[in-house]
């Protein structure tokens, strides 16, 4: 043996072999070997003490090399933990931001995406897209009068229904806290595919049961057709909901398709809501006093303050107009301070003049 650790000599295998271990065991494994000739020849093989020492050396490095083992693969373990909770937390985000967690359909956003791949796909083979949107309009009244786990209760069943009477490739969204949104492509005729959309209404429809008590579902669609109304993503989904809410201003529930009527009625809305906040930015609206009389004695009461709006291209528009569009569009709240206001100070200025 000479002044090379690591290294495994004649001797070595000579003398592991005296002490019934063979070759390959020697071969195969880890020895360590020390220079020793001066220590172990010097005194002599028979020197207990100094083949103790070594024996403790050689256990020593099987130790380390045991605990080095198991701290390697301690930490293999933990880097597996990690990457595994790293894929959950990334599938978790993944589906938060794409899917909602109560009916567990796609959110705004994905279905957008769905309905831009189907468009393509039905525009390579000359096919049509319908897109319908379903509002359950009893779903709050549900909801406040028996608790949210109810609403969502009717909300997740209706979902169901819809999904599970869709042709096999659609894609079923939720958009709003009571609103679903219905893809397909036309693999028939289109009275084929109205008539889908009419079994997905009345499956809608359909009344429920929960803890011994019936409910009836209050249903009102509105569809769009692609490429008939438009080929965008987006706008077809904006067009499905204003068929939805003409149907929902009925009041008589059923199924309504966008038409260009509609489309002209969206646009006179549109031009009657900027005309209204451009009337409230100029203070341009106008109040009228009408007379209240006695009709007994003929005396002055009181009077009614008459809102009035005069557009500055298309005249006087009628409050039976213009009112509906400011209460969809929140400008009802600013319109009202403004007639209290005005009011009032005419009611100043008249009782200062006349009394």
């Amino acid at each position: 043996i000479r002044d090379r650790p690591f290294y495994v000599g004649e001797e070595c295998l000579k003398c592991h072999s005296g002490q019934g271990y063979s070759v390959g065991d020697i071969r195969g494994g880890l020895s360590v070997s020390i220079p020793f000739e001066r220590s172990i020849l010097g005194h002599g093989l028979h020197n207990m003490k100094s083949v103790g020492l070594f024996a403790l050396l050689w256990l020593s490095g099987l130790v380390g090399v045991a605990i080095l083992g198991r701290k390697i693969h301690r930490q293999f373990l933990l880097t597996l933990a990690s990457d595994q909770q790293l894929d959950h937390a990334e599938m978790s985000l993944n589906f938060l931001s794409n899917y909602d967690r109560r009916t567990n359909l796609p959110n705004r956003f994905k279905f957008e995406e769905l309905l831009t791949e189907m468009l393509s796909r039905a525009e390579r083979a000359g096919e049509q897209v319908i897109v319908t949107a379903l509002e359950v309009c009893n779903h709050k009244q549900i909801a406040n009068n028996l608790g949210s786990a109810v609403g969502d209760y009717l909300l997740k069943t209706v979902a169901e229904r819809v999904v599970s009477f869709c042709p096999e490739g659609s894609s079923v969204a939720r958009l709003e806290e009571h609103r679903l949104v219905v893809a397909f492509i036309v693999r028939q005729d289109l009275l084929s595919a109205k008539t889908l959309t009419n079994d997905i209404f009345n499956e809608a429809c359909k009344p429920l049961l929960l803890d011994g008590h019936e409910f009836f579902p209050v249903v009102c669609m509105g569809t769009a057709l692609s490429p008939d109304d438009t080929s965008e993503a987006r706008q077809l989904v904006q067009k499905a909901g204003s068929a939805l809410m003409f149907c929902i201003e009925g009041k008589k529930g059923g199924v309504k398709s966008y038409s260009l009527e509609m489309q002209e009625e969206d646009r006179n809305r549109l031009e009657i809501e900027r005309g209204l906040r451009t009337a409230l930015a100029d203070n341009s609206f106008d109040l009228y006093l009408q007379p209240q009389v006695d009709a007994t004695s003929g005396e002055l009461t009181g009077a009614e303050a008459l809102l009035r709006w005069k557009h500055p291209e298309r005249g006087f528009i009628s409050p039976a107009e213009f009112i509906p569009v400011a209460e969809e569009n929140g400008l009802i709240l600013p319109i009202g301070e403004w007639v209290i206001q005005t009011a009032a100070l005419q009611a100043v200025k008249l009782h200062q003049r006349f009394m």
